[in-house]
């Protein structure tokens, strides 16, 4: 992320009639650049609602079952090599 808006984006978001972002830092960011009428939204994925970390001990009580199944990662990021996704 960055912490400036790219002047070619704040001239977008002049012409626009809102601009919508997904937290409080970006809307100071976008402010700071002048950009108005600047409205957060929240993030597309509650994380925090979603995952629920479990305990090494509960991971242990689950046994070699668990560990049959496939892993699976979830990504709610955009899939660019700038990323590190590799």
């Amino acid at each position: 992320e960055s912490m400036q808006v790219p002047a070619n984006d704040v001239r977008c978001c002049k012409l626009a009639d809102e601009t919508w972002v997904p937290t409080e830092w970006h809307a100071r960011v976008y402010e700071d650049a002048g950009c108005p009428d600047v409205h957060v939204l929240g993030e597309a994925v509650d994380s925090d609602a979603l995952f629920v970390p479990r305990t090494s001990d509960e991971i242990e009580a689950r046994g070699a079952a668990s560990s049959a199944r496939p892993f699976r990662f979830l990504s709610n990021f955009r899939w660019t090599e700038r990323k590190g996704y590799e």
